[in-house]
């Protein structure tokens, strides 16, 4: 064969590879279209108060959960949604309800160290301002309530008929104070968890290497119990719904790092302070928790994130399980008000009633911090599908534990 041949043939088959490279590399990237409204989980990192004239003051809030097409995630749990006031107004006396308005701008994808456009309000606020709707990212303070203002007035009445009728300006002047009084600014507190929105649709880059949205749901575990114990001696209460792979440190360092705290010891002085603000709906921001019983022993530590006032709160007992102080259990759940039985001398927290929603947030949380990976789920020996505890309080569930991994993540 002619060597000039064989030469044009080889030129050709690299002129002809050359424009098909070519023609691929000019193809548009594939594009994943997502509509306006979808929605996203996530938690403040900034404590920040409503403040007339302040309107623009930037504020972040870590993703809580995979941003994903239902196919691929495209913004990964541990984001830091980047966003900013854009209205503010205080307080004010005779009925002036605080406002704030929030929207966000972008999402910082820590693990790819980029950013890309997010435009989305705030949609729901856990606890606070739930008798207001939240709308186009903005939110009011409490209003009056009627209850209490026809308590104020009835201890008028009473006061009068108690005391004298000269006492009677009194009561009124207290209610009329009530009525008039400077409403409190709306704030949000870091590690108040909220419902992002998106204003506009969003478009994608699919990405090279598609990683599904769902975790594997099975995992192995040595026999572990189902329930605590309300008493050493027994009676039961709560569901076991937690367990972590790692060390005490790095457990409490998890915690702190999403805004968790530890709480405080049953001393005479933290119960009757928790008591106090329960009852008059006090923040009260490291109350103590009621003992229960695994292994022989209350628990080992106890954990929370506060709410509004000290009715409500997210919190979680946990008790070593292994001698080596690696392998730990927990029961959580969250309160959302009190129960009190004057008959009983009892005053109590009423919990929500469908517990896995408490497990489910925390193993969000945990997993934004970035020091801690979710390995599956397990159905403990003898769990129960729903229930009452010590305290009488209904309780439903899928029955599963969740299995958490914990990392080292330093200090802070």
């Amino acid at each position: 064969m002619d060597p000039r041949s064989i030469t044009l043939r080889a030129l050709l088959g690299a002129v002809i590879l050359l424009v098909i490279f070519s023609a691929r590399a000019a193809e548009p990237p594939q594009l994943i279209q997502i509509p306006k409204g979808a929605k996203l989980r996530a938690q403040f990192l900034n404590d920040i108060h409503a403040n007339s004239g302040k309107a623009g003051r930037p504020l972040e809030a870590r993703t809580l959960e995979v941003f994903s097409d239902g196919h691929c995630v495209l913004i990964p749990a541990g984001s830091v949604l980047r966003g900013r006031t854009v209205e503010e107004r205080s307080g004010g006396w005779f009925g002036k309800r605080s406002r704030m308005r929030i929207t966000f701008d972008d999402v910082f994808m820590v693990n790819e160290y980029r950013s890309t456009p997010f435009p989305s309000n705030l949609k729901s606020l856990e606890w606070r301002y739930s008798t207001s709707s939240v709308s186009h990212g903005a939110f009011e303070g409490d209003g009056y309530s009627p209850v209490a203002a026809a308590a104020m007035g009835g201890f008028g009445v009473l006061l009068a008929g108690v005391v004298g009728i000269a006492a009677a300006p009194f009561g009124l002047a207290s209610a009329a104070f009530y009525l008039a009084r400077p409403h409190p600014n709306v704030s949000i507190q870091a590690g108040d968890a909220g419902i992002i929105e998106t204003t506009s649709a969003l478009q994608f880059k699919r990405p090279a290497v598609c990683e599904p949205p769902d975790v594997a749901d099975f995992i192995v575990l040595p026999p572990l119990p189902a329930r605590t114990l309300s008493s050493a001696q027994g009676g039961l209460a709560d569901p076991v719904n937690l367990v972590f792979r790692g060390n005490r440190f790095d457990i409490l360092q998890v915690f702190k790092k999403a805004h968790w705290r530890i709480a405080s010891s049953r001393s005479f002085f933290n119960v009757t302070g928790e008591v106090f603000a329960s009852a008059f709906a006090i923040h009260y921001r490291n109350g103590p928790m009621s003992s229960q019983y695994l292994f022989g022993r209350s628990e080992d530590f106890g954990v929370q994130r506060p709410g509004r006032n000290a009715r409500e709160r997210h919190h979680a007992r946990l008790w070593s399980a292994k001698k080596d102080n690696t392998l730990w259990v927990g029961s959580a759940n969250e309160d959302i008000g009190i129960v009190v039985k004057p008959w009983k001398g009892v005053i109590t927290h009423r919990i929500e009633e469908n517990i896995d929603m408490e497990r489910d947030l925390i193993v969000l949380e945990l997993i934004a911090t970035g020091c801690a990976s979710l390995e599956g789920y397990r159905y403990l020996n003898g769990s129960q599908l729903k229930g009452v505890n010590a305290q009488g309080a209904p309780f439903r569930t899928d029955g599963r534990a969740a299995v958490v991994r914990i990392v080292h993540c330093g200090t802070e």
